[in-house]
């Protein structure tokens, strides 16, 4: 859905998308930066029907580690979610920049893929190691 309204947007200038938060994910991902494309998320109930750009979006720094916070936030995946979880884990964006770069030592991407899934298993903040937080929940 996303790539067909990005496709559409070579055409036109006012593409707009609407749908669930992880439309909104995509589209800050995928959509080049020198185009803008409008999400809108249809009210239910009590909140309210939201717009979102994706030049906005990737303003605030989120075209580069999106999908990665995407998939290691755990339910919250609205703008605003992922734009307060980058907020309050600057190391998030740190992590994902290990990932992202091409020349990362093998030890850094080791390191950080251990972090990540530690908190992914809600380790102690004092536990480093992951095998030793897997024994420790298994026995």
């Amino acid at each position: 859905m996303v790539t067909n309204a990005i496709d559409k947007s070579i055409v036109s200038n006012n593409v707009a998308v609407i749908g669930e938060d992880d439309l909104v994910v995509l589209l800050t991902a995928l959509t080049p930066a020198e185009w803008e494309m409008l999400f809108v998320k249809p009210s239910h109930g009590k909140t309210k029907t939201k717009i979102y750009s994706s030049k906005y979006l990737q303003g605030l720094g989120l075209k580069n580690n999106i999908l990665f916070v995407h998939a290691f936030s755990r339910r919250d995946t609205s703008a605003e979610g992922l734009k307060e979880k980058l907020a309050k884990h600057t190391d998030v964006q740190d992590v994902a920049d290990v990932f992202n770069t091409s020349t990362s030592f093998h030890n850094a991407v080791v390191e950080v893929g251990n972090r990540c899934f530690l908190k992914l298993y809600r380790a102690p903040a004092k536990e480093t190691s992951l095998n030793l937080h897997c024994y420790h929940s298994f026995t």
